[in-house]
């Protein structure tokens, strides 16, 4: 087990690095282990949760290959997993995490897919259990920004949708779980870098050059300055330019 979670440990970061092709030949390597595993150990939840974490990161890795549909089936897989070990283990906030983010990718695999409807569905999931796990420790940063984050992916499913005053509602139910997150953890850079994006999707919603819309691009652009290449991504990048095209319409009458 020890070999097993080493290779986990070495795809995950192989992933993080690009080498993805390297990092889905340790996955495999890892699933060959724990498949003997589970022949030895059958009932284990331990193994089982292995086994989920196996899946999810393999949902994920294919995911980043565009192998969107492989990466449904994986994602599903490492999802029932987690749900089954939760109903076994129901105090558990470790399944109950894994449960959340699961139905996080699979939402964004089906945005990926074009398949908004679904996508939202997913989101809702990932939320329900993000919010379970807030609601049961409210220190716990883990649930917080899961529901922060399903709100704001709900948000964004909404808008592809074109349900805007929905869309609005999540976006504005999202914003005080990251603030609040970012206020206690000023340096959680990557949070920061979320809100940022946040700040620019909320200002979109006001009309251009008001006090209220300028107020929050200039908060997002000073983030997302703070953060640098951490919020370097092709959303992220899209958000920045956005609200520096709007900042030209502010002048000194936008400023508060």
């Amino acid at each position: 087990m020890e070999l097993s979670q080493a290779w986990q440990f070495l795809a995950f970061h192989l992933q993080a690095a690009g080498s993805l092709a390297e990092a889905e030949r340790a996955l495999e390597r890892q699933s060959s282990i724990l498949r003997e595993r589970e022949k030895a150990e059958p009932g284990s939840r331990s193994v089982r949760r292995a086994i989920e974490q196996n899946r999810y990161i393999a949902g994920t890795l294919l995911e980043s290959l565009g192998r969107q549909q492989e990466a449904l089936v994986t994602l599903r897989q490492a999802a029932a997993l987690a749900e089954a070990l939760r109903r076994e283990d129901p105090a558990s906030t470790v399944y109950l995490r894994d449960v959340g983010y699961a139905y996080m990718d699979i939402g964004a695999v089906h945005t990926a897919l074009g398949d908004h409807e679904s996508a939202l569905a997913a989101h809702r999931q990932s939320g329900a259990a993000f919010g379970e796990l807030a609601a049961s420790d409210r220190k716990n940063v883990d649930g917080h920004l899961g529901v922060a984050m399903a709100h704001h992916n709900a948000a964004e499913a909404l808008l592809d949708l074109g349900r805007r005053p929905e869309a609005l509602s999540e976006y504005r139910l999202a914003r005080p779980e990251y603030e609040s997150i970012v206020a206690a953890a000023p340096d959680n850079l990557w949070v920061t870098s979320m809100l940022a994006n946040l700040y620019s999707d909320l200002a979109g919603f006001e009309p251009e050059g008001s006090p209220s819309g300028c107020s929050l691009d200039r908060r997002s652009i000073e983030l997302f300055g703070k953060v640098g290449s951490v919020g370097d991504s092709p959303q992220h990048r899209a958000s920045l330019e956005e609200a520096r095209r709007r900042i030209a319409a502010c002048g000194s009458g936008g400023r508060s």
